[in-house]
């Protein structure tokens, strides 16, 4: 799910501040949407804003949970929103 932000508006600020780079450690300081980050499919393929994680019974095919994330957690992380540690 993309965030909608002035992306390009919000990088120059960001470069004229004295910024390099417009990455999820700055972000949140320049972004209109303070909880939305980066996130990357493989090498080439990025977007700002957020993942949507969904859980399914694979037997009757029913939505059992649903949640959504920042963009650069990963699904390994998200996964424990779905699946409580036992200890």
């Amino acid at each position: 799910m993309i965030s909608k932000a002035a992306l390009w508006e919000e990088r120059d600020k960001a470069i004229s501040q004295g910024i390099e780079k417009l990455n999820n450690t700055v972000v949140d300081k320049f972004a209109a949407d303070k909880q939305a980050r980066f996130g990357c499919k493989g090498k080439t393929h990025y977007w700002f804003g957020y993942k949507r994680h969904v859980a399914a019974c694979m037997k009757q095919g029913f939505i059992t949970k649903v949640a959504v994330t920042a963009a650069n957690v990963t699904e390994a992380r998200a996964l424990n929103i779905f699946v409580p540690r036992v200890e």
